[in-house]
């Protein structure tokens, strides 16, 4: 009687236990469907089986070149037109990579594929307000990540403004909790992909400065950034240029970089 009870109580837990996890994956499943509403009802199409990301840096990194992006404002649905300028990559005797992307007039990114394929952001500069922020330990998306994977990580930023580099004008931390969501089949403009995507749940702190939002970025395999939603835009971490959500579809792939 005592064996048939514990075999009941398993039973019982096991049931439950599926319950929860089912429950929690609708849960997941229809917080992801409210968050990716704004890219339109034609772009998200269909979800695909997952793949190891066995070399982000393909997905990551892009083409040289430019790529033009439709951007979609909820408060007024007006259309803009934004550019993101990939660099010539810089190949290193060590196997690392290393480039740079310049947003619009806003700001530039710098970037790096370590020799194991992963990737790191490893600092920003704020065009129009002089500054540039570097981040140590980089913010990593590494490489073998699984659908369903979740990797969080501290950084400690330093802000130096660019006409004194030696000097650190503002010191703060960046918190980030990226999750590799899925892999679904998107529509743009620029044509039909099977992307990735990224989640990214971050809190920057710099002083009295604290910002916590939501960023869904959808990456293509030997294409890079296809789609986009971005809460608040923080230049710099630490310029922060506040808005409604914006997302941006891929309009136009690589052109040739302006001379």
């Amino acid at each position: 009687m005592l064996l048939k009870s514990k075999y009941y109580i398993v039973i019982f837990s096991i049931f439950f236990s599926n319950q929860i996890l089912s429950e929690e994956t609708v849960t997941r499943s229809e917080r992801l469907k409210e968050a990716l509403f704004s890219l339109g009802g034609n772009t998200v199409g269909k979800a695909l089986p997952g793949t190891v990301i066995n070399n982000p840096y393909r997905y990551i990194s892009g083409k040289p070149g430019k790529y033009v992006y439709q951007l979609l404002q909820e408060d007024n649905k007006k259309s803009e037109t934004k550019f993101e300028w990939h660099s010539k990559f810089d190949d290193k005797i060590d196997g690392t990579k290393l480039w740079s992307l310049k947003v619009d007039n806003d700001f530039i990114e710098e970037w790096k594929a370590d020799s194991f394929g992963n990737v790191h952001l490893m600092a920003q500069t704020d065009i129009d307000s002089g500054y540039r922020v570097t981040l140590m330990p980089h913010l990593v998306l590494p490489t073998g990540a699984r659908q369903g994977q979740q990797w969080n990580s501290e950084s400690n930023l330093k802000v130096y403004e660019i006409s004194d580099p030696d000097f650190v004008a503002y010191e703060g931390t960046l918190l980030s909790k990226k999750r590799y969501e899925g892999r679904f089949e998107i529509t743009t403009p620029a044509g039909r992909f099977n992307a990735i995507l990224i989640s990214d749940n971050y809190e920057i702190n710099i002083g009295a400065v604290n910002i916590q939002d939501q960023r869904y970025t959808f990456y293509a395999l030997d294409v890079g950034k296809i789609a986009e939603i971005d809460g608040s835009h923080v230049s710099a971490f630490l310029f922060i240029h506040k808005r409604k959500n914006e997302s941006k579809v891929l309009t136009h792939l690589p052109q040739t970089i302006d001379k």
